[in-house]
């Protein structure tokens, strides 16, 4: 090989390299997130006892933070009802975690049934989140027949989800 033709190799072989230097270096200077990265995605501890979402967290890298209880309507007490920030999220590693927890489903107000029909006041009653029971027959003429006088406990108490 003729050295005029070595140069002509030489050169270009500088130029792709300095053209491959310039066009990876525009990939790094302009990508929108790092391309090497320790950060990875909160996992999603809804609905898990307290103990086991602070497992979680803490096995992928991250910091729980418990922040307080809420009621629930259908969660046990203890249970994860709120993260944030939720599950999915990229975050580094170390970074906090706040979890909020049940403490059980809200107390139900017993509503006024007193004049409804039997069946009329068992499903209103159950449509509050109660159970309806028949307990006891009053007399009180033809005209009180099927008809509610009275609730026990008494209408506007609360009580808990679920009882009768």
């Amino acid at each position: 090989m003729s050295p005029r033709a070595r140069r002509a190799l030489r050169d270009l072989a500088i130029i792709l390299g300095a053209g491959a230097s310039a066009w990876g270096l525009a990939v790094l200077w302009t990508a929108p997130a790092p391309l090497f990265s320790s950060d990875h995605a909160v996992p999603r501890v809804l609905e898990l006892g307290l103990a086991e979402a602070q497992r979680r967290i803490t096995a992928a890298g991250f910091r729980p933070r418990f922040a307080g209880t809420e009621q629930h309507p259908v969660l046990a007490a203890g249970r994860v009802v709120a993260q944030d920030p939720p599950a999915g999220v990229v975050l580094p590693p170390g970074s906090a975690v706040a979890i909020v927890t049940s403490s059980g489903a809200a107390p139900v107000v017993v509503p006024d049934v007193v004049g409804f029909g039997a069946r009329a006041a068992a499903r209103v009653i159950e449509a509050a989140g109660l159970r309806a029971a028949t307990v006891a027959a009053v007399r009180e003429g033809a005209d009180a027949a099927g008809v509610v006088v009275a609730t026990r406990p008494a209408a506007g108490g609360t009580e808990d989800p679920g009882s009768t």
